[in-house]
């Protein structure tokens, strides 16, 4: 049994290769330098898998001529990571053929490859970790962006970027379970939806008595919605999405949902950060992709970006 293979020089390529052309769920590259002949050369034979790279943004790759490509701070990445299925390869070598010098010649570049217990914590830990300054960023200038739209005294919050994405297929990707960690989303409806009385005269009104979205009958204040009509909220932790039911022309064929509410646990919101920028980056159906590659959905509780220790397999 072989627990860990030693690669030095030209030995790294012909392994790297042979795994990607035998892999069958994903690869993901971080690599600190490439160019666009090495990576097309590599990307052409992984173009029907999931895949990302991330790379340093002043390595001679475009994000715009080649997709999949992630470009990140070149001040504090370094990285020589590829995760190809459940195969790690860890080590000096860059995505990178060097031309002053022959591959067969340049035994200084030293790899190791191995398996181990968790491949896939492996990658969600390495992209939390070194994309949290670009998903951060990004997360921050998507509420200024959205601040300038609705106005800077409204309120941003994750039902916001819900609706900004459209979201339906992130939640479809679940089919009725949390996607934090798999529980059951239980369904509660209501007749009429519930809301605070702003003015804090009243309390809890429904919409009838607040005058079914336009003037309260009681006051001018604006209610705050407290329970839509429709709400999803998960039976273990606290996801929940909720939707408002609107009847036009008073005909209820003619209803519809409108997502008006949504309540993230404190590890699904550093994921959205990371999905939304990755949508932003890659697409949303490349995204899913790569989401569903990895089957991580319904179980990010299982996923620990602190873990340091990982048990290694046999190849």
């Amino acid at each position: 049994m072989t627990d860990v293979k030693m690669m030095y020089g030209e030995e790294f390529w012909s392994y790297f290769y042979a795994a990607i052309q035998n892999a069958k769920r994903h690869v993901f590259i971080f690599t600190a330098y490439t160019n666009t002949s090495d990576l097309r050369d590599v990307l052409g034979k992984i173009s029907h898998l999931p895949h990302l790279v991330v790379v340093r943004d002043d390595s001679n790759v475009s994000s715009n001529q080649i997709g999949n490509v992630i470009l990140t701070d070149h001040l504090k990445f370094h990285a020589k990571v590829y995760v190809i299925d459940d195969l790690v390869i860890v080590g000096s070598q860059n995505l990178y053929k060097v031309k002053k010098i022959s591959l067969a010649e340049k035994k200084g570049e030293i790899s190791v490859a191995f398996k181990p217990d968790n491949a896939i914590n492996i990658i969600y830990q390495s992209l939390m970790i070194v994309l949290q300054g670009e998903y951060e960023a990004y997360y921050e200038n998507k509420i200024e962006d959205l601040k300038k739209r609705f106005g800077h005294e409204y309120d941003i919050g994750w039902v916001d970027f819900f609706r900004e994405y459209k979201l339906e297929s992130f939640l479809n990707l679940n089919s009725g379970t949390c996607p934090c960690c798999g529980s059951q989303l239980v369904l509660t409806e209501r007749d009429e939806a519930l809301f605070e009385c702003s003015s804090n005269t009243y309390g809890q009104i429904t919409q009838f008595e607040c005058g079914i979205g336009n003037a309260c009958k009681y006051c001018i204040s604006d209610p705050i919605l407290v329970e839509p009509e429709v709400t999803y909220r998960c039976s273990t932790c606290n996801f929940t999405t909720g939707y408002r039911i609107t009847e036009t022309y008073k005909r209820p064929y003619y209803s519809w949902e409108v997502l008006a509410a949504v309540t993230v646990p404190d590890q699904l919101e550093s994921f959205l950060k990371l999905y939304f920028y990755l949508i932003d980056g890659l697409g949303e159906m490349q995204a899913n992709n790569l989401l569903s590659s990895l089957g991580i959905l319904g179980n990010l509780y299982r996923l620990n970006v602190s873990q340091r220790d990982y048990q290694i397999l046999g190849f």
